[in-house]
């Protein structure tokens, strides 16, 4: 208790203090939920049938539909990512997580799919108004994927013509605010415009 009283404030001790704590303490271990993030039945039984990845991915985009072939696709992107960044910056991702990334980054992208068809069908999609001559314009948002307790946020900057010019995106294991994940948004988006000199910016 003294080392929580220093450590913390009142409100979060007692939030500390709340948590249950299992009767029963075992070892931790390795799990692998292959529902969840992992391809393992997809791959596995590939690796000992091809002999190079390119026919390995090859079948797959033949043989199974758009969305495990995104998945498989969208895993390997992770993977090469976190091999360059492994060679170049001695930052190395654990393979657990690059699992959860690599699904929810493809869950999220299929779900923009999906809102984006509707709200065509809808007649609901926004128009964009682009800013004035001279000016960039930086769109934000956030999004809350409450079947897996995770709070998605993302901007984007485009010029006077429309033009892309960069965009950022992030998300968290935890449940923020509207108010919060919008805000955290912003600010990542406003830590990004450093590049662009101080040019008339609108939010």
């Amino acid at each position: 208790m003294g080392v929580l009283r220093d450590l913390f404030d009142y409100s979060v001790v007692r939030d500390i203090l709340q948590v249950p704590l299992a009767e029963e303490v075992m070892e931790d271990r390795m799990v692998w939920k292959d529902d969840a993030k992992g391809l393992t039945d997809i791959i596995s039984p590939r690796l000992y049938i091809f002999q190079d990845i390119k026919s390995l991915i090859h079948d797959i985009c033949l043989k199974k539909d758009r969305k495990i072939a995104g998945r498989v696709a969208v895993m390997l992107e992770g993977l090469w990512k976190n091999r360059s960044d492994s060679v170049w910056h001695n930052e190395k991702e654990d393979a657990s997580r690059l699992g959860w990334l690599a699904f929810h980054k493809c869950q999220d992208w299929f779900l923009a799919q999906n809102l984006r068809e509707t709200q065509l069908h809808n007649g609901e999609l926004v128009n964009w108004n682009p800013p004035p001559f001279g000016c960039f314009k930086c769109n934000a948002d956030a999004a809350f994927n409450q079947r897996v307790g995770s709070t998605n946020r993302g901007w984007c900057i485009r010029n006077d013509h429309g033009n892309f010019i960069a965009a950022g995106a992030a998300w968290d294991s935890c449940t923020f605010s509207v108010l919060e994940a919008e805000a955290l948004a912003l600010k990542e988006a406003i830590q990004a415009i450093s590049m662009f000199h101080n040019a008339p910016m609108i939010f």
